[in-house]
């Protein structure tokens, strides 16, 4: 059984709705608690709350920062909150209490606690600056974060996570774990779903709350990308992805370099991915929601 961690900006991106209901339905995992962050976490917290009440799970949610470490806060909204108008959730949280409650979870069950970081990473750099010596009893951290390929310059497009808190990617790129697994967008970009097969597979009585989201997903975007659940799916099944370890850097403009083959740090990074085997894998633990 993996203990669990999920820290999420859900209700911007549909993906992170994917990646919790994934994990909600997976048999495999304890999720100890949700942390949300970036604009309106409480608002976000409350979509989470929708879900797991759904799947009826009792899970510990809190909201957690608001704003990035040192850069202007431009992810203000959560246009997914009317989507869960309709569903019981949750409406008020204990507030300011994140660090405290990650801190005591990780504590109590030291070098068993697997972080799934699908957010900008203020959460958990915070977590990591309050607290020195936290990050040794982590078992592992999970981000979808960065955007790497080899060569010191392989691209200037940013990746979201990164760019919505450079700071605090550099502080947890720079923090040792026992393992972070990083899967860049230049991997999961490939997981694309146009809206007419999403529709195919949840607009059904059984993923009814999951598609009222990914309505308001889709009227906006042509199609969805599965970012948040490749994370989520690689640590149950690390076939989807290989691996390479690397030193990850970034630089003043929140543009992620990576040196592969610096086998001495803590960071591997996703060097290509099973297309058809992630979405086997993800509807097949799905369908359990």
């Amino acid at each position: 059984m993996n203990k669990i961690i999920i820290d999420t900006d859900i209700g911007s991106d549909i993906d992170d709705v994917m990646a919790i209901s994934y994990l909600l339905s997976h048999t495999e995992y304890e999720i100890l608690g949700i942390t949300t962050v970036s604009g309106n976490p409480i608002g976000r917290a409350q979509i989470a709350s929708a879900l797991t009440r759904h799947a009826g799970i009792d899970i510990p949610i809190y909201p957690g920062a608001a704003d990035p470490i040192a850069v202007k806060q431009i992810q203000k909204e959560v246009p997914q909150l009317i989507g869960i108008a309709k569903w019981d959730h949750q409406k008020t949280f204990k507030e300011r209490r994140e660090l405290e409650f990650l801190k005591d979870l990780i504590v109590s069950n030291p070098r068993e606690v697997i972080i799934l970081c699908i957010g900008p990473m203020t959460n958990i750099a915070r977590l990591f600056v309050q607290y020195p010596g936290i990050n040794e009893q982590i078992k592992a951290l999970y981000s979808m974060s960065g955007r790497f390929g080899i060569g010191e310059h392989f691209s200037d497009v940013l990746e979201w996570n990164v760019m919505l808190d450079p700071e605090a990617a550099r502080i947890v790129y720079e923090t040792p774990v026992q393992i972070h697994r990083c899967i860049g967008s230049n991997i999961t970009r490939q997981m694309r779903m146009g809206s007419k097969e999403v529709a195919r597979h949840f607009d059904t009585e059984q993923f009814r709350i999951i598609y009222d989201l990914c309505k308001i997903w889709f009227e906006k975007h042509e199609f969805m990308t599965f970012h948040d659940p490749l994370a989520a799916a690689v640590i149950d099944n690390e076939h989807i992805c290989s691996f390479q370890k690397g030193l990850i850097q970034i630089d003043e403009k929140a543009i992620t370099y990576w040196k592969p083959g610096v086998t001495s740090g803590h960071n591997a990074v996703a060097v290509d991915v099973n297309k058809e085997m992630f979405f086997k894998h993800f509807f097949s633990i799905l369908e359990k929601f």
